[in-house]
């Protein structure tokens, strides 16, 4: 896999989950923001959803925070 498809991958997983699991990006970003103490907007989570650009410590704590936890599996 291109590392321009994973990028796009990723955020469509990540908006994904947040739908399946009824989760609005606002809402995220509002968990976020209160967890780290931050004042980031919705904007600039929203543009790295988009842009896949979002960090693997990020995406562990949306993770977290939707009540989820990633595993690496190997695939053979």
């Amino acid at each position: 896999m291109k590392q321009e498809e994973i990028k796009t991958t990723l955020g469509n997983q990540l908006k994904a989950m947040l739908k399946l699991n009824g989760i609005s990006i606002t809402n995220l970003n509002k968990e976020i923001n209160a967890i780290e103490n931050t004042d980031y907007s919705v904007s600039n989570l929203q543009a790295k959803l988009t842009r896949g650009t979002i960090s693997h410590s990020e995406v562990l704590q949306i993770a977290d925070i939707i009540g989820y936890r990633l595993e690496w599996i190997k695939k053979y």
